[in-house]
């Protein structure tokens, strides 16, 4: 997770067009390291008068309702201080590249949303919203669907752009595998080239292909597991 965080927050940082970067974590060694890149740092919203790590918090404030208000408190707040527009990116997505927020900005109107779907599940991956108020933050299954529809309820066709780079966000081990299919580009891919994660994943592949666990036909060239 460092090192995705690493590939995020340097590609913002080198992106003309983009005025300011903003962290939002109760995490203090995130903090530390967002702090690096001269990121303002907010502290997570408290949800019924309590930290949602906490226990006996609603476990729905643990998923999606969770970042669905955090990221509407960051739109507030920045609205609120004049702000024009924000870009909503997460964490893990460790093969965005200059290029990619470069052809968002380009595409970008205001009053405008601007999205890129995740490449496998209908997901968001990036959104510029402008104003920051635009719509509300809509993640969870099919959200590039949700937020193309508060976006056209309020008379905006969004943009949907696709980068296969952006498109990737790393939740599971078959996500790991298309990762290190491309050329080592980030701080992720060189950390699992000098760790021994892949092998022991590549181990554990040939363990359940020995057993007859593990159909090797059913592996897509992505290595996405297609059966």
């Amino acid at each position: 997770m460092k090192h995705m965080i690493d590939d995020v927050l340097s590609i913002v940082c080198e992106t003309d067009g983009i005025n300011g970067l903003v962290v939002i974590t109760e995490d203090q060694a995130v903090r530390d390291q967002a702090l690096k890149y001269d990121a303002r740092v907010l502290a997570e919203p408290v949800f019924n008068g309590a930290n949602p790590r906490d226990r006996g918090i609603d476990a729905a404030f643990q998923g999606v309702e969770r970042l669905n208000r955090i990221f509407a408190m960051a739109m507030t707040k920045l609205s609120e201080e004049g702000e024009e527009g924000v870009l909503l990116l997460p964490a893990d997505v460790p093969l965005i590249t200059v290029d990619n927020l470069k052809q968002m900005l380009a595409k970008h109107a205001s009053p405008g949303v601007t999205i890129v779907p995740a490449n496998s599940d209908g997901g968001t991956n990036a959104m510029m919203v402008s104003p920051p108020q635009l719509i509300k933050s809509g993640y969870g299954e099919l959200s590039c669907q949700r937020h193309c529809k508060f976006s056209r309820a309020n008379g905006i066709e969004p943009e949907v752009l696709c980068f296969s780079e952006l498109g990737l966000d790393i939740d599971t081990v078959d996500d790991l595998r298309i990762l290190m299919s491309v050329p080592p580009a980030s701080r992720t891919q060189q950390f699992l080239l000098d760790s021994d994660i892949m092998k022991r994943i590549e181990c554990l592949d040939q363990q359940l292909l020995d057993q007859g666990r593990l159909d090797k036909n059913n592996l897509g060239q992505d290595g996405r597991k297609t059966g």
